[in-house]
């Protein structure tokens, strides 16, 4: 998401912000743990989805991160269906997103999504480990208080950094 692909929309927020606010926070993170870190878009513009997958690509990436907010094609859903979830779609990247998520159930308190099994084109990629996070659900309103808020985005982000952290120690 970015420019004029706004993501989700609810409360008058738009899920691409909120998407690149928790990136760059995630990114100074990462970098205070050592990490070599790339991001695909630092300000608010469209990039083209498998133009993200190839930037991974050249710059070599061990992990692609791909930070989103969640919505449901029918709300009425929404007591039932929401909280934090991660996907992945390749073996090798099932550890990493278990660790991600087990870190983000802690940090947010938010429902368990659970960790997801899922072809999109940002976990599909098997140069890299490779998941997509679902930072929380965008037209659940209280959920969405949360996710604009700057101390909860640094918390979501933290979080995430920690399972890179966790799953890298455990299993490299």
């Amino acid at each position: 998401h970015g420019g004029c692909e706004k993501g989700g929309v609810a409360f008058g927020l738009e899920e691409k912000d909120i998407n690149l606010q928790i990136s760059k926070i995630l990114k100074r993170e990462l970098r205070k743990k050592g990490a070599k870190v790339y991001i695909t878009r630092k300000k608010d513009k469209q990039v083209p989805l498998y133009s993200r997958v190839d930037f991974a690509k050249e710059k070599h990436a061990d992990i692609l991160l791909s930070i989103h907010q969640n919505a449901l094609p029918n709300p009425k859903d929404i007591d039932k269906k929401h909280g934090v979830g991660t996907y992945y779609y390749n073996k090798q990247s099932y550890n990493l997103a278990n660790a991600i998520q087990t870190k983000l159930l802690s940090a947010t308190g938010f429902m368990d999504d659970k960790v997801n099994y899922r072809s999109f084109a940002l976990t599909r990629p098997t140069d890299q480990l490779s998941v997509l996070i679902e930072c929380g659900y965008l037209i659940y309103k209280p959920e969405a208080d949360k996710l604009i808020d700057k101390d909860f985005q640094r918390k979501i982000a933290k979080a995430i950094a920690e399972g890179c952290e966790d799953c890298l120690r455990k299993n490299y």
